[in-house]
C-alpha cells in the first residue's frame, strides 16, 4: 500500500493511499458504487443510511456512524461508472476540518487485480495538521482499502 501526505498551503492538506486488491474491477465497483453500503466494507463504519437520493447519483446525502460513536454526514458530489470513481464531501463532522473532498478511483490492472486510490483534501481549522492528516490516512483511507480487500475475499 502506498500512502502520502502533502501540505498544499496554509492548513490545506491532501492525503492519498492506494493499494492493489486481488479482485476483478467489476466486483469492487459493485460494492463501491453504492454510497449507502460503506458499512459492508469499511471496518470503522458500523452503520450508514441515506438521507436523500439513491446512493448511486450525485447529490445523494448520507450519514455514517463510526466505531467510536462519531456521526458524519456526507454528500456524493459525482459518480462515474465509466471511470469507476466517485467524489464525495464531508458536510458535517465533529472533526476540525472544512472544505473536505475525497475521490475514490479503481483501475483494472488485470482480470483479477484492481488498484484502488483514495485521496482526501481538506482544511484543518484547529489542532495539529500532521496528526490529523496521519489519522485520516491510516484510519480512513488505509483502513478502507484493507477493508475492501477483506470484503471481496469473503465473497
Amino acid at each position: 500500500m502506498e500512502t502520502g501526505i502533502a501540505g498544499t498551503g496554509s492548513n490545506r492538506i491532501e492525503v492519498e493511499s492506494s493499494g492493489v486488491i486481488d479482485a476483478p474491477l467489476d466486483n469492487l465497483w459493485q460494492l463501491l458504487s453504492d454510497f449507502n453500503i460503506v458499512a459492508q466494507w469499511h471496518p470503522d463504519v458500523t452503520e450508514s443510511h441515506l438521507e436523500s437520493g439513491s446512493g448511486r447519483e450525485a447529490g445523494s446525502v448520507g450519514s455514517v456512524r463510526l466505531r467510536n460513536g462519531i456521526s458524519i454526514r456526507e454528500c456524493l458530489l459525482a459518480i462515474s461508472p465509466q471511470d469507476h470513481s466517485y467524489r464525495y464531501s464531508v458536510i458535517e463532522s465533529p472533526l476540525p476540518i472544512r472544505d473536505h473532498e475525497s475521490t475514490v478511483r479503481l483501475v483494472s490492472l488485470s482480470s483479477m487485480q484492481t488498484q484502488m486510490t483514495w485521496t482526501a483534501k481538506f482544511e484543518v481549522i484547529e489542532g495539529d495538521s500532521k496528526a490529523l492528516a496521519d489519522g485520516v490516512r491510516t484510519g480512513v483511507l488505509d483502513l478502507g482499502i484493507e477493508g475492501l480487500r477483506q470484503a471481496v475475499a469473503l465473497r
